[in-house]
């Protein structure tokens, strides 16, 4: 059966999670492209003050540089750091760099860095063309595998120096500004956006469950009601059958034990006068008797067919396997064209007192039908049962057909489905690629739920 509850809950609380990551990460990533975008925007003001008044000193520093590797001791060094830690004092910008137009670092607030080559620089290859380039280093603490640096949290701004817009890119400026305070923010935003999001999407997954797991229940109780009144029926249907063949074995049972009876009592009384006549010899008596006692003979055989249609009176005396033996072999004798064969493997305790009558009615109704087809030469009648169920299988065995001896379907096994449906079971009909037809009903055992018909 379908777990609705426990399929639902796992795929919901699988999208649910996936939704709160994706959001969660985008939301990192809009927030760093806005850390970006903010850095960039204070690097390129606070540089373009900063160039302003010391594009002349950073033009003639450049120059010098082209002749002589600068060094850290040096005066005009000194006096370019000196202008660089005012415009540092106060501010975000925690290092500045100068490149030359070889992509060496003529100038550093870290002398180490003095000398460095950076033309491979993304940013350096992109300002020394005459753009402004950014780009931010970002510990995410919230990743374990972001290992710490000396650059976290920095943006790096790249602006080109040149004497003007119409004039060649001398230089290149660089400027590192801390935004750990604005990363800080904004990850305290993201903690908050994922404790949100974790809120929220519980609160609608449980929502969504327990709305699941009333429409589960729902379903549930009706799939019980159902179930529940398909085996009322069932049982009904074989109350109906019991009721039924109880009131033909009554009448079956007044036919033979009755009138059949008294039948006979008339027809030896009759046989016994007429004998007497016989012997006085009477010319007009003895005809008017013979007459008689045919009639009698008639309707006694017609009282005895009509109590066997109506139930076998084997079947309360020897049981339904002997009766099916009976009424095979019957078949077979009135029908000497036809190979009968009957196989049952089950004992008569094994087939429940409400099947029984079913049963023999259903193997009447098709053998007595099949036997009847012109092409058929064999038949196989076989009961059989299963732990659960019982099943009867009546089809046709021999040569295959010719095309143009292929029977046409049976068209009046109506009545032994409509039996075989109304008693609980199931019916099937089906033909062989050569033609052969083969019936199956099957009836499972209840049990429990049947013993007081049995």
């Amino acid at each position: 059966m379908f777990r609705i509850l426990r399929h639902f809950s796992i795929a919901s609380l699988a999208t649910i999670v996936a939704a709160a990551v994706l959001l969660v990460m985008l939301y990192r990533e809009v927030a760093i492209r806005g850390i970006i975008h903010l850095g960039e925007q204070n690097n390129i003001s606070l540089a373009q003050t900063a160039l302003n008044p010391l594009e002349d000193t950073l033009l003639e520093y450049l120059n010098r540089s082209r002749h002589s590797k600068p060094k850290a001791g040096d005066p005009h060094t000194l006096a370019l750091a000196k202008e660089l830690d005012k415009l540092m004092q106060g501010s975000a910008v925690v290092r500045i760099k100068l490149l030359d137009a070889r992509g060496i670092v003529v100038f550093s607030t870290r002398e180490d860095q003095i000398g460095d080559n950076e033309n491979s620089n993304p940013g350096y290859e992109a300002a020394i063309t005459g753009r402004v380039a950014s780009q931010l280093i970002y510990r995410d603490s919230f990743n374990p595998f972001d290992q710490t640096t000396g650059d976290d949290n920095l943006i790096q701004t790249y602006l080109p120096v040149r004497q003007s817009d119409d004039k060649p890119v001398r230089g290149v400026f660089e400027v590192y500004t801390d935004v750990s305070n604005l990363v800080v923010q904004v990850e305290r935003t993201e903690k908050l956006m994922i404790l949100g999001a974790i809120t929220i999407m519980g609160l609608v997954y449980f929502s969504l469950l327990f709305v699941v797991r009333r429409a589960d229940r729902l379903m549930e109780a009706q799939r019980l009601t159902i179930y529940e009144r398909s085996r009322a029926l069932e049982i009904v249907s074989a109350q109906l059958f019991t009721a039924q063949e109880n009131e033909r074995k009554r009448l079956a049972g007044g036919l033979h034990e009755g009138l059949a009876q008294d039948l006979a009592g008339i027809k030896m009384k009759l046989d016994t006068a007429l004998h007497s006549m016989k012997q006085k010899k009477p010319r007009e008596e003895l005809p008017l008797l013979q007459g008689a006692l045919s009639a009698i003979d008639r309707a006694i055989d017609e009282t005895r067919s009509l109590a066997m249609e109506l139930r076998p009176s084997s079947l309360d005396a020897l049981g339904l396997v002997d009766t099916l033996g009976w009424y095979v072999k019957q078949l077979q004798d009135a029908h000497l064209s036809v190979s009968i064969s009957l196989s049952i493997d089950v004992d008569e305790m094994d087939v429940p007192a409400y099947l029984r009558t079913s049963i023999y009615r259903v193997v009447e109704e098709i053998l007595g039908q099949m036997v009847r087809q012109p092409h058929v030469s064999s038949v196989l009648v076989r009961l059989k049962r299963s732990p659960d169920q019982l099943t009867l299988t009546i089809g046709e065995t021999g040569q295959p057909y010719r095309p143009s001896e292929r029977p046409a379907p049976h068209d009046d096994a109506a009545a032994a489905r409509e039996r075989v449906l109304l008693s609980g079971g199931t019916f099937l009909v089906e033909s062989t690629p050569w033609g052969a037809l083969r019936i199956s009903a099957s009836w499972p055992l209840y049990k429990a739920s049947f013993e007081s018909l049995a």
